[in-house]
């Protein structure tokens, strides 16, 4: 790391309003890291190693027989990134089954077993985020050092990269490897915070590395303090570093 690359992320306060076309409430617990959780219209709380943690919901995905909620909770020396997975009957009652969990500060995707129930309803939905500031190491390395160039993209696997995303300029720091590097018929998916120091924004998003090698596409992100997001298609072109 140069001695231009900053060693904290820091940022102020959220206070924004997020729009969604769903609205969860639930109560329950994980059965490890995660202990109590409560949502009321995606707004809610997390307990994640004995401390609660203010949360919310931001994005809903049906995987495969299964619907998951992604959502962000800050804690005072990481941000956390978790899913809710969830089976959903017709009369739209929600039944949890497990919990997805990982952190900025370490290369740490884990599942455990969760219960609780809950319901979900459909329209149109304005909740008020309210985050406090935080102040964080940059997360580290992953274990696996790509490079990704193109439409924007400046990785070199090694280094905190680039992301130019229309006038403003994002620094990388990938910290979650998805998929099997080595498959031949695997996508991959690289987990990052989006960090553009200039207007004091922090995001995270998953950047898809299709197999063609020639494609990546930027999903599922968030950015911080005004909610907004980044996502879009990218022609870049990408390696495993030895």
């Amino acid at each position: 790391m140069d001695d231009s690359t900053p060693t904290r992320i820091a940022l102020g306060p959220t206070s924004s309003s997020l729009e969604t076309d769903f609205a969860l409430t639930i109560a329950g617990r994980g059965s490890n890291v995660v202990g109590a959780f409560s949502f009321t219209n995606n707004v809610g709380t997390v307990e994640i190693d004995g401390a609660t943690l203010p949360a919310f919901i931001y994005e809903r995905q049906p995987f495969e027989s299964k619907v998951l909620y992604q959502f962000w909770a800050v804690a005072p020396d990481r941000l956390w990134i978790l899913w809710l997975y969830v089976d959903i009957d017709d009369d739209g009652n929600v039944t949890m089954t497990d919990v997805f969990h990982e952190s900025t500060a370490a290369n740490d995707l884990a599942d455990e077993p969760a219960t609780g129930q809950g319901s979900e309803t459909h329209g149109s939905y304005t909740a008020s985020i309210a985050l406090p500031a935080f102040d964080i190491p940059i997360p580290p390395n992953t274990p696996i050092r790509f490079k990704v160039d193109g439409d924007g993209y400046a990785l070199s696997g090694t280094e905190p990269g680039t992301f130019v995303h229309g006038k403003n300029t994002f620094r990388v720091y990938p910290f979650q490897v998805i998929g099997n590097p080595r498959a031949k018929d695997g996508d991959l998916q690289l987990h990052a915070l989006y960090v553009d120091e200039q207007r004091s924004q922090v995001c995270f998003g998953i950047l898809y590395l299709l197999v063609n090698r020639r494609f990546g596409s930027l999903q599922y992100s968030i950015c911080l303090p005004g909610l907004d997001d980044i996502d879009g298609d990218h022609t870049v072109d990408w390696s495993i570093l030895k």
